[in-house]
């Protein structure tokens, strides 16, 4: 029931007046069909097959979709059609996989001594691989360690060897005596040091021979700019490895481990001996008192030849890292520590070491020093038995030149002459007495150069000037005597420098030209205001205007004679010359007077007069 004027709905109650309420009727319509709201599979064309030859598969997409949108995969409840199938291409070529040929031979060795290198290549040609097949596995370049045996005493070590090939060369203004730098960078390059100052490493070759040691106390070697492992075995790429006696595989066992201390005070100045150190010993370290002043190691050869002598100077830091032979000895003092000596490596041949005393080196030294040897190799002197008592000098007053020794009883193993403790002569019976017996000694021995400095002026060059007043200057270098080699200015007395400079006066110089000024022309008016002008020469006909000096007389004049009359004031204003001025930019007029336009063309001569004007006052 609804109300007309507005439809609205009402209560039926209103309806009652309108008579009976009229019966509802279903009836049937037909519309569009209906979406269809069930998602289905959609494949999607094949792919490419996977193989260009032989058996391959193809694969294609086969998604879930619904009025053309791609829905999720378990909407569709129908079985999902294939997405991959077999196919076969035509048939593939042999595949054929790498194989190597046979080693070479294997190469000369590197070296005759110290561990050279030998090589040996192989090549992946046997067959080669081919269509697609694998390349050879493994390396195609092998090494191995060869003439390992010790050089003789004295030879220098490879890497030693290596930076001396460079002594003598001219290196930044100078030639230095080149050794190792203990670097702890790229082993395989060659750090080498200036006269064993550490403070400086240099590169003087990207990387060291192949076959050198890329650490004194290891085997390792470089190869090709790298370190390679190396075995005590001499196999490349082996992990034996020594033990801290030296002995290959060897678990420490057999070493035995000496250690001593020296504490003799000596009054008297002179060289001491404090031990023996036999060669293949190792782990080799001696130190000695900071307190123990104005005396200082010396490390001589088995046959008293001094090989290290260290500074006597107590209060400067020194930090030495020397090449002896096969093995280097590392020297390091700083002021209030203990001096140390330590060899990397094994000893590789017999060193003494001696305390050198100064003047007033009264001190006890407490030195100290231990090693390791193989107990095998090593015989102690309870094991001998052979002891003598010698006379033997026991400390030189001079290290150099000539001095004077005392000769004291030393028990001595007759085999060797190697010192031993006086207690093993004590069956001999007691030692012989010395006396008063003093003898010379170190008598022919060439005291260590000590440098001077002093200037060395170069001849003077060519004076600055060829006529008149000049100066002369020359180069004033500070040298090191006795090879003058050139070093820094401040090692020598700037007091006493020579002089770089000096006047000269080669010729005196020719009298220079004067200008000629020529007899004044007519006044260019007859009456009233003019000009006259005149001829300006230099020197004589033909000398250029640069000979002569500076202020070229004028050459042009203003005249005055009697005042014209009316008519011929009317004829010099129309004779007077118009104005003459610059009528284009000066740096154009400036390329016209330059390349003398003037007198080519009256236009430039007109567009430029005023230049014009100058340039011909100027020839």
């Amino acid at each position: 029931c609804t109300k007309r004027s507005t439809g609205q709905r009402v209560d039926i109650a209103f309806c009652s007046a309108a008579g009976r309420k009229p019966s509802s009727k279903r009836g049937s319509c037909r519309l569009s069909a209906c979406p269809d709201n069930t998602p289905v599979w959609k494949p999607r064309s094949w792919k490419p097959c996977n193989a260009t030859c032989g058996e391959g598969v193809q694969t294609r997409n086969v998604p879930c979709r619904l009025r053309g949108t791609n829905v999720h995969k378990s909407r569709c409840t129908a079985p999902r059609p294939p997405t991959k199938r077999p196919c076969t291409m035509k048939p593939c070529p042999l595949v054929i996989h790498g194989q190597w040929s046979r080693f070479t031979s294997w190469s000369k060795c590197s070296r005759t001594c110290g561990g050279g290198m030998q090589f040996r290549k192989r090549h992946c040609n046997n067959p080669a691989p081919k269509n697609g097949g694998q390349p050879c596995q493994g390396a195609n370049l092998l090494g191995r360690i060869c003439n390992d045996r010790t050089c003789a005493e004295g030879s220098l070590d490879f890497r030693a060897e290596q930076c001396a090939q460079f002594n003598g060369h001219p290196f930044n203004s100078g030639t230095y005596q080149w050794t190792p730098h203990p670097t702890g960078v790229n082993k395989c390059r060659l750090f080498c040091q200036q006269n064993n100052d550490t403070s400086r490493p240099f590169i003087l070759r990207p990387t060291v021979v192949d076959g050198t040691r890329c650490h004194p106390t290891q085997n390792n070697r470089c190869m090709f700019g790298r370190c390679q492992v190396a075995g005590c075995d001499n196999v490349i790429g082996s992990p034996a490895k020594f033990d801290r006696c030296g002995v290959c595989r060897g678990g420490g066992s057999s070493c035995m481990d000496i250690k001593n201390q020296y504490s003799v005070q000596h009054i008297v100045s002179g060289q001491y001996p404090i031990t023996v150190i036999k060669k293949d010993a190792r782990l080799v370290n001696i130190s000695k008192s900071a307190r123990a002043v104005n005396s200082s190691f010396v490390i001589a050869d088995g046959s008293g030849r001094p090989l290290i002598l260290s500074p006597v100077d107590n209060n400067r830091s020194v930090n030495l890292y020397v090449p002896i032979g096969q093995m280097y000895i590392t020297y390091k003092r700083v002021p209030g520590q203990r001096e140390v000596i330590t060899i990397a490596g094994h000893v590789s041949q017999t060193l003494r070491i001696m305390l050198n005393v100064s003047e007033g080196g009264q001190t006890n030294p407490n030195i100290r020093y231990e090693y390791t040897v193989d107990r095998r190799r090593y015989r102690t002197p309870a094991q001998s038995d052979e002891y003598t008592w010698t006379l033997v000098a026991v400390g030189c007053s001079a290290t150099c030149g000539s001095g004077f020794e005392s000769v004291g009883a030393q028990c001595q193993r007759k085999k060797d002459g190697l010192a031993v403790r006086s207690s093993f002569c004590d069956r001999i019976g007691s030692a012989p007495k010395s006396g008063n017996t003093a003898r010379r000694c170190n008598v022919g021995v060439a005291c260590p150069v000590v440098h001077t400095y002093t200037w060395s002026p170069r001849s003077w060059q060519p004076c600055s000037a060829t006529c008149g007043q000049g100066v002369q200057v020359r180069q004033v270098r500070c040298v090191r005597l006795p090879q003058r080699h050139r070093v820094s200015a401040r090692f020598c007395d700037t007091a006493t420098k020579p002089a770089i400079t000096q006047p000269c006066q080669p010729n005196p110089c020719p009298a220079r030209p004067q200008w000629r000024p020529g007899p004044w022309g007519e006044c260019s008016a007859t009456c009233g205001s003019g000009q006259q002008s005149r001829e300006i020469i230099c020197g004589n006909q033909g000398t250029p205007a640069q000979a002569c000096p500076a202020g070229r007389p004028v050459s042009t004049r203003s005249c005055q004679l009697a005042q014209c009359s009316s008519n011929e004031l009317e004829t010099n204003e129309a004779d007077t010359p118009k104005p003459c001025f610059d009528k284009l930019a000066p740096t154009i007029c400036y390329l016209v007077t330059k390349f003398r336009l003037c007198q080519a063309d009256y236009r430039y001569r007109s567009a430029c007069c005023k230049s014009c004007q100058r340039a011909a006052a100027r020839q």
